[in-house]
């Protein structure tokens, strides 16, 4: 798979934004790595795909109910859905071929993609070992290429914070206006003007002014 026939414009949507009410998702205290999580779905191949990509290519079949992402890393994620009965309807029809003896923990070829048609997925269910590692970010070919939106984050944040950001609505930020420009944007004819001597100077002028004229 090519890193052309995958390159996205940069999406934030690595990291998960929102959470999905899973019902029967959960497992004993110590549970089987290897048992199913029959609410999620695996799914390998997704390479330099986002999360966008990889929703809009599942609403192609599956169109009753939206799935959420769980990253795993750049080629495998997990489809979470909100009961184990839209799960296996979604799992029969995302398979390539129909099964005539469908092997639960067996994984399949997927249908393919109509906006990547060369690419390859399989699917299966999903156990409770496909997890992310921790720092899995710093491993990532598609932040490489894309940028981590880690640290995409943390800029805006900063960035918002800056007396001279502006706000969402896209106004001034009002700090910026009480404090006044930044001593750096100031040219040097400024920069004297308002020095304290120079605010001095022009006071005391100002008064003498005044004596003269009375």
């Amino acid at each position: 798979m090519s890193i052309e026939e995958h390159n996205a414009p940069l999406h934030e949507d690595r990291i998960p934004t929102e959470n999905l009410a899973i019902v029967n998702e959960t497992p004993a205290e110590n549970p089987d790595v290897l048992a199913l999580r029959r609410t999620a779905l695996h799914v390998s191949g997704v390479d330099f795909m986002s999360e966008a990509q990889i929703k809009e290519f599942i609403s192609t079949y599956v169109l009753e109910h939206e799935c959420v992402i769980e990253w795993i890393n750049d080629n495998e994620c997990n489809l979470v859905f909100p009961d184990e009965d839209v799960a296996r309807r979604a799992l029969f029809l995302l398979v390539a071929e129909p099964v005539s003896e469908f092997d639960d923990y067996a994984e399949y070829p997927m249908k393919s993609n109509p906006n990547i048609p060369s690419s390859t997925y399989h699917i299966r269910y999903a156990r409770y070992q496909d997890k992310k590692v921790k720092s899995a970010h710093l491993y990532s070919r598609y932040y490489l290429f894309h940028g981590d939106p880690h640290e995409k984050d943390r800029s805006s944040h900063l960035q918002r914070k800056s007396p001279d950001s502006e706000d969402t609505k896209g106004k001034p930020n009002p700090l910026r206006s009480r404090i006044g420009p930044k001593a750096s944007q100031l040219s040097l004819l400024e920069r004297i003007s308002a020095s304290p001597a120079s605010q001095r100077k022009r006071r005391r002028n100002r008064r003498l002014k005044k004596k003269s004229e009375t």
